[in-house]
This record gives C-alpha cells, sequence and structure tokens, in this order.
C-alpha cells in the first residue's frame, strides 16, 4: 500500500475510533437527545452524527483505493436528512 494512502487510512480509522470512544458513555436514551439551550435550533445528536459520518466511510475508502464511489446526497443520514427522535431508525 502507497505510504501516503495508508496515513490516510491510519488517520481516518484513528479518528473513528476516537469518535467511538466520545460516545460509549452515552445511554441509548440519551443518543437521540438534542440539546438545544440559547441555540436557534437543536443541535444534531450523537446517533444522527454517528450515522452520518459513517455515511461517508465507503466514499472514503473508495478515494483512496481509487475504488467506485456511490452518491450519498439521498442516503437516509446525507446531507439531505435532519436528525429524528425515533431511536430505532439509528
Amino acid at each position: 500500500m502507497d505510504p501516503l494512502v495508508k496515513g490516510l487510512w491510519h488517520g481516518f480509522e484513528k479518528n473513528h475510533g476516537y469518535l467511538l470512544s466520545l460516545v460509549a458513555d452515552i445511554e441509548d436514551s440519551q443518543m437521540v437527545a438534542q440539546p438545544s439551550g440559547s441555540l436557534p435550533k437543536p443541535l444534531n445528536h450523537a446517533a444522527w452524527v454517528l450515522c452520518h459520518l459513517n455515511t461517508y466511510r465507503p466514499i472514503i475508502a473508495g478515494l483512496i483505493s481509487n475504488g467506485e464511489i456511490a452518491d450519498p446526497i439521498d442516503n437516509p443520514y446525507g446531507m439531505k436528512s435532519s436528525p429524528q427522535s425515533d431511536r430505532s431508525i439509528y
């Protein structure tokens, strides 16, 4: 494997592991909580963020390997989606 590609993939996997560690202690019931406080609109909840980022894993892999890349625009967790409070869809 090309050293640059190997480095990119290593960084990608390391960040993915870090992301999972950030949510490891969140209770399932809290994965869809959307804090808003004084913000104009609620924040994206953890379950949606995880699914949204995982939508792009195959794209990163395709870019690194020169493979086929599917357009994620209509993916249930892609850029046109929004967080839902129903935990069962995550």
